[in-house]
C-alpha cells in the first residue's frame, strides 16, 4: 500500500518502531540521553545507519514516478552562509582541546565545498576523497536546479499537490545568540537553515512564514524599550507562537543546535516533540520524519551523524522554587501561572513576563503539529565542521524540507482515508451498542 510520497506505509511504521525502541533504551539510561555508555552508543549508531539504509531503500522502491521531485534551488554546496568568526565568546577560538580531531569531518566538508565551487557535485568528488564509495547512487527525488521556480499547473503530469502554509522558526535572535562554539553562532546558523529550507519549499509551491527574518527578535516582537531584559525571551517566544497561529500554519518547525560546554565529545542530532497536545500523534510523526530524513541526507553526504533520538518535552526543564516541569515553549500546551506563587517562591515575576497588574498569566500554544530540531552540537569539532560547511548545511536543509513534505503528504493521505471512512459510515448502515447491521 502506498504511503508517504510513494514509500510503503509498512516502512514508515517500521521507522517509527525503531525510534520508539531507541527512546525506550534512552529512558532506561537513567533518563539521560546525553551520556550513553559505549554499548548504547554503538546500538544507537547502528540504529541510525539502519534508518538511513531503510529510507534510502524506500526512496529507491518508490521510484522517480511516485516520489515527489524536490527542486532544490541551491545545488549541494551553494548558497549564502552567515559564517561566524571565532572570537572572545568562542570557547574553542584558541585551539582544539587535546585529543579532539575534526580533521576528517573538516576535510570532507572543505572537499564538498570546493567541489561545489568548481561546479561539481560533492558526491562526484567523494569517492576519490574516500568519503562515500557509493556516492554515485544519487537520490533521484531531488533535482538540484539553482534558481528554480514553483512548477506551474499543467507543466507536469498528474494532479498538483495541495499548497500548505509552513512555519519555520529560527531559534534565538537579538541579544540572545544561542550557542557559540568552533566558529558557529547559533543565532545566525538557525536563520540560515530556515532560509535554505524556505527556498526548497517555496520552489514546491508552498507558502512559508518565517518567525524571524533577520538577526533580531521575532517578527511580532513588540518595539518597546521598556521591556525588562529578563522578560525578553518569554515575550519573544509567545510572539512566535502567535504569528504561527495568525498565519494559519499547517506545520511548525523550530531550528536549533546544541552546546555541551563540559564535553566536546557530545555530538549528533535530536528532535523534540510535545505529547500533551490534541495533535500529539502528529507531533511524534513529524519528529520521526525530521530525525530519519536529516540522518539519511547526512549519511548520503558522507557524514555518519550520531543519532541522539526523539525526545518528549513534557518535562524539558524544572523551574527552581516552583517545582514545576516546563515544556519547550513553542511546542508545549497552554499554561496558567499565578503571580502569588511566583512571588512566594522568591522569583521575579518578570521572569515569566507578567504584565503590570496581571495576576494570572495565561500562555497561548501553537495550534498545529510542531517539532524542534537540534541540528548537531556546536561544541563538537566534527559536528561544527559540518555546520560551517555550505554543502553540509544544504544536506541538512534538504533533509528537513523532505521530512516536512513527506509529513504533510502523509497527513493528506490520512485525512483522505478518514474522509472516506466517514462517507462510508454516512451512506451505509450505522452500527451502535454492539448491534449487528440489519439485513
Amino acid at each position: 500500500m502506498p504511503g508517504v510520497s510513494g514509500i510503503p506505509l509498512r516502512k514508515v511504521a517500521g521507522l517509527a518502531v525503531v525510534i520508539v525502541a531507541m527512546m525506550a533504551v534512552a529512558c532506561s539510561s537513567n533518563g539521560s540521553p546525553d551520556s550513553p555508555d559505549s554499548r548504547e552508543m554503538s546500538a544507537f549508531q547502528a540504529a541510525a545507519e539502519a534508518i538511513s539504509e531503510s529510507v534510502a531503500e524506500d526512496r529507491s522502491e518508490a521510484g522517480a514516478q511516485q516520489a515527489p521531485v524536490i527542486r532544490d534551488p541551491f545545488p549541494p554546496g551553494q548558497g549564502e552562509v552567515a559564517a561566524a568568526v571565532p572570537g572572545e565568546d568562542d570557547p574553542a577560538a584558541e585551539g582544539r582541546p587535546a585529543g579532539v580531531d575534526d580533521g576528517g569531518a573538516l576535510a570532507m566538508a572543505e572537499s564538498a565545498d570546493e567541489a561545489a565551487a568548481n561546479g561539481a557535485s560533492p558526491k562526484e568528488e567523494a569517492g576519490s576523497a574516500g568519503v562515500r564509495p557509493d556516492a554515485d547512487a544519487v537520490d533521484s527525488t531531488i533535482a538540484a536546479s539553482e534558481g528554480s521556480s514553483p512548477v506551474a499547473a499543467g507543466e507536469e503530469d498528474g494532479p498538483r499537490a495541495p499548497s500548505y502554509t509552513i512555519i519555520l522558526d529560527a531559534g534565538h535572535g537579538g541579544s540572545d545568540t544561542g550557542a557559540i562554539a568552533n566558529g558557529v553562532v547559533e543565532r545566525e546558523s538557525n536563520l540560515d537553515f530556515a532560509r535554505r529550507v524556505e527556498e526548497i519549499l517555496v520552489a514546491q509551491g508552498h507558502r512559508v512564514v518565517q518567525t524571524r527574518v533577520d538577526g533580531g527578535r521575532s517578527v511580532l516582537y513588540p518595539d518597546d524599550e521598556t521591556i525588562p531584559q529578563i522578560a525578553e525571551s518569554r515575550i519573544d517566544l509567545q510572539a512566535r507562537v502567535d504569528l504561527a497561529n495568525q498565519e494559519g500554519g499547517d506545520v511548525f518547525v523550530s531550528f536549533h543546535s546544541n552546546l555541551a560546554k563540559d564535553n566536546v565529545f557530545e555530538r549528533g542530532m535530536e528532535v523534540w516533540f510535545d505529547p500533551d497536545r490534541p495533535h500529539a500523534d502528529a507531533n511524534f510523526r513529524l519528529a520521526v520524519n525530521l530525525l530519519s530524513q536529516v540522518i539519511a541526507e547526512l549519511f548520503e553526504f558522507g557524514y555518519p551523524v550520531y543519532n541522539r533520538l526523539v525526545h518528549s518535552d513534557e518535562c524539558h526543564s524544572v523551574e527552581p522554587g516552583l517545582n514545576i516541569c516546563l515544556p519547550l515553549f513553542v511546542l508545549g500546551p497552554p499554561a496558567t501561572l499565578e503571580r502569588f506563587r511566583v512571588v512566594a517562591a522568591g522569583i521575579d515575576p518578570d521572569r515569566f513576563a507578567f504584565a503590570e497588574g496581571e495576576e494570572v498569566l495565561r500562555t497561548r500554544a501553537t495550534e498545529m503539529p510542531a517539532a524542534l530540531v537540534e541540528l548537531l552540537v556546536t561544541s563538537n569539532p566534527s559536528d561544527a565542521a559540518i555546520l560551517r560547511s555550505n554543502a553540509g548545511r544544504q544536506a541538512i536543509a534538504r533533509g528537513v524540507a523532505r521530512a516536512i513534505l513527506e509529513f504533510l503528504a502523509g497527513e493528506e493521505l490520512a485525512n483522505e482515508e478518514l474522509t472516506g471512512e466517514a462517507e462510508e459510515t454516512q451512506n451505509g448502515p450505522i452500527v451502535s451498542d454492539g448491534a449487528a447491521p440489519a439485513g
